[in-house]
């Protein structure tokens, strides 16, 4: 017997996810929900956006110490993930793959930042 999976957005929005046994994993899950990104779904992306918001913001946050440029970064990586979304299905892990974007947008940061210091000193 098939099980399905409904999730909702915060606008009441429903996500169907067909074909899912009853051993199903979180993990088989999340993949799911990656595919259905993969192939353009706007209402995976909202929910894959409200997975992974908070641990980005709060990863982030802890290395610019700024509420508004976490934000700003945040959101950058996840339009950049939307531009690119057919890649997201041959990611293996992406946990670790957004995880590795959020370093890398702060230590952008960081650095840009350094250098427009070191040139606007006399």
């Amino acid at each position: 017997m098939n099980n399905r999976l409904l999730l909702y957005d915060s606008n009441y929005n429903i996500a169907l996810f067909n074909n899912l046994g009853s051993s199903d994993t979180g993990d088989e899950i999340s993949n799911s929900l990656h595919q259905r990104l993969s192939s353009g779904d706007e209402l995976a992306f909202k929910l894959f956006f409200q997975k992974n918001q908070p641990r980005l913001f709060a990863y982030i946050y802890k290395v610019v110490k700024s509420r508004e440029i976490a934000e700003e970064l945040v959101l950058d990586i996840f339009v950049k993930i939307w531009s690119a979304k057919e890649i997201l299905s041959e990611v293996e892990n992406v946990d670790a793959f957004l995880h590795r974007m959020a370093v890398n947008k702060s230590l952008d940061f960081l650095r840009t930042a350094a250098r427009e210091k070191n040139t606007a000193a006399p």
